[in-house]
């Protein structure tokens, strides 16, 4: 549970976003609150390999 951004109010941003036309990912992840935690950089890595193969970019290998 995070303590310092409680899951409704990223749900609700979530999707006041998508509502806009943005292009994003909300992981909720039991028992993890407002912490990098290796399974959470692992998914930000994923979710960037992902973005950047969908846009045609050069970044990452």
């Amino acid at each position: 549970m995070d303590s310092v951004i409680p899951v409704v109010h990223t749900q609700q941003a979530a999707r006041e976003l998508l509502a806009c036309g943005a292009d994003l990912t909300v992981d909720v992840l039991p028992h993890v609150g407002h912490e990098l935690t290796t399974e959470i950089a692992g998914l930000v890595l994923e979710r960037l390999r992902g973005y950047v193969q969908r846009h045609d970019c050069n970044a990452f290998p």
